[in-house]
Order: C-alpha cells, then sequence, then structure tokens
C-alpha cells in the first residue's frame, strides 16, 4: 500500500465538492455516500489514513439506502477483514441471481419454490 500525499488546496477542493455533491443529493432527497482518502501514510503500528466521508439518507432504510448505511459503516472502520468482504460478494451474487432481493416477485418465487420440496 502507497502512501498518499495530497496538497492543502487539493484537500479543500475536494471537501468544496463533496459539500457541493451533499447538498445537491439533499435537496433532492437522494440517497448518497461518497469517500475520498486524502491522506495515507505507513506507520510502525500500521496505517495512519485521513478520510472525507459524506453521507445522506432520506427516509427509512429501504433496499437502496440499507446498502449505502451499510457501506457507511464500513467506511469508519480502520479496515474490513478480508472475511468479511468475502461474505460481503457472496450475498451480493446472491442477490443478483434473486435468492436474497425483498422485492414482491422475488419473495413470491422464493414461496413457491420452498412450497415444492
Amino acid at each position: 500500500m502507497s502512501n498518499i500525499t495530497t496538497s492543502e488546496d487539493i484537500k479543500k477542493e475536494v471537501q468544496d465538492l463533496i459539500k457541493r455533491l451533499g447538498e445537491i443529493c439533499k435537496s433532492n432527497g437522494l440517497p448518497m455516500i461518497t469517500c475520498v482518502i486524502l491522506s495515507r501514510e505507513g506507520k510502525e503500528n500500521g496505517v495512519q489514513e485521513a478520510k472525507q466521508i459524506a453521507v445522506n439518507v432520506c427516509g427509512e432504510p429501504k433496499y437502496g439506502t440499507s446498502c449505502i448505511i451499510a457501506a457507511y459503516e464500513m467506511l469508519q472502520m480502520k479496515s474490513v477483514p478480508i472475511e468479511s468482504v468475502a461474505i460481503l460478494k457472496a450475498i451480493r451474487k446472491k442477490q443478483e441471481a434473486g435468492e436474497l432481493c425483498d422485492c414482491p416477485e422475488c419473495m413470491a418465487k422464493r414461496s413457491k419454490t420452498s412450497k415444492l420440496h
């Protein structure tokens, strides 16, 4: 993992852009999350990162916003265990196959399949 060094001017520009994006999303009711690593430095006891995280979640957590909430929780972590990443990838693949979707059509499909066994 390489170090990242960013000038103060670039940090401010990134922060201003994230703030503006957040304002646009909030005023239009659009859920969003963004994260930029502004600096990273290897230390004796690990890696030190400076992140700029912005999140806007409107309404109750549903399919789309629950992903943003989960991403926000992970982005606040110092690191995510590789096993957790593999689990998330497996869940995503099941969702893509319609096995874990909560929409009425997929739930009905699963219900019919489970009744046949």
